[in-house]
């Protein structure tokens, strides 16, 4: 019985022990790019001084802080551009659906998609927050809701395009051999189908 109890407490630790060594193996670049090292993710990354960042993390991100204090100057100005503060925070987020045609596999317009998606998200979020009602917490709440299911919608599709394109990679069911995921990408690389 202790024997058998021994062995499912080291299963376990293996288990948790190949996550952390698949992790140490990816390479440094990931923690920025967050996309595998391999060409087939060229388009989803930029390079600035010698370094691969996402493009959805450190274009849309800064755009909606960037959306948000616009939002929040021009409302404090005046009540008068709160309609305008509304309708582009409507409008912008809603190339998100560019993400479901090939149009986004060029990186230009992929950039410009997430900086709309991030502007309009920060005018839509400030729109809310500042909504006249007796309870700002409300408020709060809505827009932290809000931020949550934007930020699980993107996702999602993150998701759903990685895995179209790890898919038709020879190592997709292997992932500690991905030549994108290793510290030293010219170890295993894929051969063309």
């Amino acid at each position: 019985m202790k024997q058998k109890k021994n062995r499912v407490k080291s299963s376990k630790k293996s288990k948790k022990e190949g996550f952390f060594s698949l992790v140490k193996k990816m390479p440094k670049e990931y923690l920025l790019s967050h996309h595998p090292t391999c060409k087939e993710f060229e388009e989803h990354t930029f390079s600035l001084f010698g370094k691969k960042f996402c493009i959805g993390c450190f274009i849309g991100y800064p755009s909606a802080i960037i959306g948000i204090i616009i939002a929040t100057e021009l409302l404090q100005i005046s009540d008068d551009y709160s309609k305008s503060v509304f309708w582009v925070g409507m409008a912008f987020p809603s190339t998100i659906f560019l993400s479901f045609t090939p149009l986004t596999e060029k990186k230009t317009i992929k950039i410009i998609q997430k900086v709309l998606i991030g502007f309009g998200a920060g005018f839509l979020l400030t729109f809310i927050y500042y909504m006249p009602t007796q309870n700002k917490v409300l408020n709060f709440v809505v827009v932290f809701l809000l931020a949550t299911s934007l930020n699980l919608i993107l996702n999602i599709i993150h998701y759903r395009n990685h895995n179209k394109i790890c898919s038709q990679c020879e190592y997709e069911p292997q992932t500690n051999k991905c030549s994108g995921l290793r510290t030293n990408p010219t170890e295993n690389k894929p051969t063309s189908k």
